[in-house]
């Protein structure tokens, strides 16, 4: 796991530059893991997130806030490098007043006034599972979903040999 430390509102090209360095610097892995939200999800990201891949012959399991064309937002995990057909595990439980926010048609003018000025992200439907390099079946999960069991159980019975919870207390700003 490489963890940046990287300050609240870090660029994106400062955060995937910083991940970046840490995962050639990784050494021997079989799997290297980014934290939550770490880069957003676009296709440029994407794209050299697979370069990336590929340069230092490990799998990267990347967290990314990504835009769907509707406006409305999504904390994904992605296996890298992508193969076609390869699974988005979207989180599933997000949090009330941090990434949805109740009765926003009423209270949007509130939650603006306190920095709320982006779309409700909207939750994924199943389970958070990554065959990685046909040596083990990862199940993941996205910080707050660490306190429902529900999330690890689904992975487990999805056929998870090991469970990985990533989590980042920065948020990616543009």
């Amino acid at each position: 796991a490489v963890q940046g430390s990287e300050d609240r509102g870090t660029g994106r090209d400062a955060a995937f530059s910083l991940y970046a360095d840490l995962s050639r610097r990784a050494g021997d892995a079989d799997l290297i893991v980014w934290p939550e939200g770490t880069v957003p999800g676009d296709a440029l990201t994407r794209g050299e997130m697979n370069q990336l891949a590929r340069e230092i012959g490990t799998p990267i399991l990347a967290g990314m806030i990504e835009s769907a064309p509707d406006g409305t937002l999504r904390n994904t995990l992605r296996l890298f490098p992508e193969t076609p057909g390869a699974p988005i595990y979207t989180k599933r439980q997000i949090v009330p007043f941090g990434e949805v926010f109740p009765a926003r048609a009423g209270l949007g003018p509130v939650f603006e006034r306190y920095g709320v000025n982006y779309a409700d992200f909207v939750a994924g439907k199943t389970p958070g599972v990554f065959d990685v390099g046909g040596k083990t079946t990862v199940g993941t999960a996205i910080c707050y979903e660490s306190a429902f069991l529900y999330v690890a159980r689904d992975a487990v019975r999805a056929g998870a040999d090991v469970l990985i919870f990533v989590t980042s207390d920065q948020t990616f700003e543009k």
